[in-house]
């Protein structure tokens, strides 16, 4: 019900550029003439329309005349963690009761306050709710249901209005109330709807997270609090400093050229789907380069950033060759199922979309979300081999 399962710009362009903002563009002219060349050119294909399982990107080339890698394994890198405040670490430490599938937790992570007996603005609530409403199917409706939910009132964690009905109401009596879904909520199951939520509040007061709690969250993984804040600074930690561990390995690589047929990929796929975007919506391309601080036209910046993203993949196909690593089907598969659930468990009707439409979604094309996948294990790779200084 938080989540929106959207097609956004931002979504489309992470398909194509997993490193960088965009891919390289061309005007339409050019556009059309890479789709000529595509046809035309003895050996060029359009790489989107090759299944990446059965012939994985770049194995077509001699990698070790495009690029020469450095050291990879025991690079050193500067750490994340230090500058990570004590306030993002209980915020997230909070979404970790909130989303939590133990039904339990949340309550033990909320601490009645003492004489408290109605809602204002900054309470925390313990609650149970359910929305009903015409034209739901059984999915969607199991997304607007939750039992033993904590939510913190002026959060704005709900659809608009949902928090404000909380206000005034005490604990121990269900009440109703009706509400609409705003009209661009991003799911078409829910866009615009009214629906009638019945609510139920056990515990106002606020968030405290004791020992107990923490136990009860982690089924005895982890038993304090001090612990629980501690792995979680580690984990808000991990994606910087696998990055960070990444880009030391890469630097260690020498680019010797690139090859022309993953250019004029990037520079079509990216083109197209631009194109695509100003027809569905008011996508505009100075706007988008203003809002990204760029200063040079809009051919330069994505020529430089097609650069960018074809030596990044240069060199995980480098290093995957060198260690023997594939994506498989079964790596392919759980990365569905991953981002299928994902969006389920957030409230949104999968039950119509279809495995393409979901990778079109997320990364552009199967061959994409291949490469994404390739990256995830040379970074694993690279990072559980570095040495943190």
């Amino acid at each position: 019900m938080k989540k929106k399962y959207l097609r956004s710009l931002a979504l489309v362009l992470a398909g194509i550029l997993l490193m960088a903002t965009l891919a390289g563009c061309s005007p339409k002219e050019t556009f059309q003439k890479i789709k000529d060349k595509f046809s035309k050119d003895k050996g060029v294909v359009s790489l989107a329309d090759e299944d990446p399982l059965a012939t994985p990107p770049y194995s077509a080339y001699k990698l070790s005349e495009y690029i020469k890698l450095g050291e990879y394994k025991g690079v050193e890198y500067t750490g994340k963690a230090a500058s990570i405040t004590d306030e993002e670490v209980l915020t997230t430490a909070k979404s970790y009761f909130q989303s939590s599938e133990n039904p339990t937790a949340p309550q033990m992570g909320v601490i009645q306050t003492p004489g408290k007996t109605v809602v204002a603005t900054g309470d925390v609530v313990y609650f149970d709710f359910e929305g009903t409403g015409e034209g739901f199917t059984e999915e969607t409706l199991a997304g607007m249901k939750g039992e033993g939910y904590a939510l913190e009132i002026g959060s704005e964690n709900f659809i608009p209005g949902f928090e404000d009905e909380m206000i005034g109401k005490g604990i121990g009596k269900a009440f109703s109330f009706d509400i609409t879904f705003p009209e661009d909520y991003g799911n078409e199951a829910y866009n615009g709807k009214e629906v009638k939520f019945t609510c139920t509040i056990h515990t106002i007061g606020s968030f405290a997270i004791t020992d107990e709690a923490v136990n009860t969250l982690t089924s005895g993984q982890i038993t304090t609090a001090k612990d629980l804040l501690a792995y979680v600074k580690t984990q808000l930690a991990q994606p910087y400093d696998v990055q960070a561990a990444y880009k030391a390995a890469f630097e260690n690589a020498e680019i010797l050229k690139l090859p022309e047929n993953e250019r004029n990929y990037y520079l079509g796929a990216i083109e197209e789907r631009v194109s695509a975007l100003e027809e569905e919506s008011s996508f505009n391309r100075q706007e988008y380069l203003e809002g990204q601080s760029v200063t040079d036209t809009w051919e330069d910046y994505f020529d430089n950033q097609t650069d960018t993203q074809i030596k990044d993949e240069l060199f995980v196909y480098a290093v995957a060759e060198k260690e023997g690593f594939a994506v498989t089907e079964e790596d392919y598969t759980t990365l569905l199922t991953q981002i299928r659930d994902y969006y389920t468990n957030q409230g949104s009707d999968m039950t119509e979309v279809t495995d393409e439409e979901l990778i079109a979604n997320e990364f552009g094309n199967k061959r994409d979300a291949v490469v994404y996948l390739m990256r995830q294990k040379v970074s694993e790779l690279i990072y559980t081999n570095a040495t943190e200084i």
